[in-house]
C-alpha cells in the first residue's frame, strides 16, 4: 500500500476551503461592484466624488445583504459540482493506490433516526449557546463596569446581523439556501473533503475537532462559531458511524430546517402574550433537548454498525501476506 503523503493531505484540506472562500469573495465583490457602477452612472458627474463614492459603496453593501440569500444559493450551485469532481478524482486515485475503503451495506431505515437527532441538536444547541452567550455578556458587562472602561459591547450584534440576512428572503428562498444548499455544500466541504482527508493522518477525535472548528469559524461570529462547532461535531460523529455523506447532509438539513421553522414561528409570535419563557422552563428545555440528542446518538452508537469489507490482498514474495 502506498504511503500517505501528509503534505498532500493538508493541501487537500486547504484547497477546498480556499475554493469556498474564493467563490464567495468573487460573487460578493462582483455583485457589489456592478451595483455601485450602475448607481454611479445614474447619479452622473459630481464635484463631491468622495462623498458619492462612500455613499454608493455603503448602499452596495446594504443591497448585497438584502439579497444575500440569492448569492448564497448561487455559491452553492457553483461549488457543489466542483466538490463532487474533487471527491470523484480522489476516489479514483485511492482505488489506483489501493487505499480505497468500502463497507457493508447500510440499512437505509436507520437514516431516519438522524432527523430527530438534527431537530433536538438544533434546539438544544441554540438554547445552550444562548445560555453561554448570556453568561459571557454578563461577565463582559461586569468587567466594563469594574474598570470603568466606558465602552459597550453586544455579543449578539454580529449574530443579529447574520440572522437578518438569513431571514431577509421569503420562506422558499430560506429553504433553498439554508435547508438545501448550505447542508449539501458545507457537508461536502467539511465532512466529505476536510474530515475525510484528516482521517488519513489523524485519529477520529482530533479529525472531528479540527473539521468542526473550521466549520464553526467559517460562520464568522462568536455565537455561530460556538453553535456550528457543536453541530459540526455531531455531523462528524454521524458521518463516522454511517460511513456515508448522506448522514451528515440529512442531519445538517434537519437542524437547519428546524431552525428556520422555529425562527419564523418565533418572529410571528413576537407580539403574542406569553411568548417569553421563564428561566426555569428555559433551563429545563435545554437539558431535555441536549439529553434527547445524546439518547439518539446512543441509539446510533449501538445499532448502526458498518464493518469494513476486506480488500483483496496482493502477495509480496519477499514478505508473504504483507500488503
Amino acid at each position: 500500500m502506498k504511503k500517505v503523503s501528509v503534505g498532500r493531505i493538508l493541501w487537500g484540506c486547504i484547497l477546498p476551503l480556499i475554493i469556498f472562500l474564493g467563490v464567495d469573495t468573487v460573487i460578493s465583490s462582483l455583485a457589489m461592484c456592478v451595483y455601485a457602477a450602475i448607481e454611479t452612472v445614474k447619479v452622473g458627474p459630481t464635484e463631491d466624488f468622495m462623498t458619492l463614492y462612500s455613499q454608493v459603496m455603503m448602499d452596495s453593501i446594504n443591497w448585497y445583504y438584502k439579497y444575500a440569500l440569492y448569492f448564497i444559493t448561487l455559491r452553492c450551485l457553483i461549488i457543489v459540482p466542483i466538490y463532487f469532481v474533487m471527491m470523484n478524482k480522489e476516489k479514483k486515485r485511492e482505488i489506483a493506490e489501493g487505499t480505497h475503503v468500502t463497507y457493508e451495506k447500510l440499512n437505509k431505515a436507520w437514516l431516519l433516526v438522524i432527523i430527530p437527532l438534527g431537530i433536538f441538536a438544533s434546539l438544544g444547541g441554540n438554547y445552550l449557546v444562548e445560555m453561554i452567550a448570556d453568561l459571557a455578556q454578563s461577565f463582559i458587562n461586569y468587567i466594563i463596569d469594574v474598570f470603568s472602561l466606558g465602552i459597550e459591547y453586544d455579543i449578539y450584534a454580529s449574530f443579529n446581523e447574520t440572522s437578518n440576512i438569513i431571514y431577509s428572503g421569503g420562506i422558499v428562498l430560506q429553504v433553498l439556501a439554508t435547508c438545501v444548499g448550505a447542508p449539501l455544500a458545507e457537508e461536502l466541504l467539511f465532512r466529505g473533503l476536510i474530515h475525510r482527508r484528516l482521517r488519513k493522518i489523524l485519529k477520529v477525535v482530533p479529525a472531528m475537532i479540527i473539521s468542526s472548528l473550521l466549520f464553526g469559524i467559517i460562520h464568522g461570529n462568536i455565537i455561530q462559531i460556538i453553535y456550528a462547532t457543536l453541530i459540526g461535531l455531531v455531523a462528524a460523529y454521524v458521518y463516522e458511524k454511517y460511513k456515508t455523506l448522506w448522514a451528515p447532509i440529512i442531519f445538517h438539513a434537519a437542524a437547519n430546517t428546524f431552525s428556520v421553522v422555529l425562527t419564523n414561528v418565533a418572529m410571528a409570535m413576537t407580539d403574542a402574550e406569553g411568548a417569553e419563557m421563564n428561566l426555569g422552563t428555559f433551563i429545563l428545555i435545554t437539558v431535555c433537548t441536549v439529553a434527547a440528542s445524546f439518547l439518539f446518538m446512543l441509539i446510533i452508537e449501538k445499532k448502526v454498525v458498518r464493518k469494513e469489507i476486506p480488500q483483496p490482498q496482493t502477495e509480496n514474495f519477499d514478505n508473504q501476506g504483507e500488503v
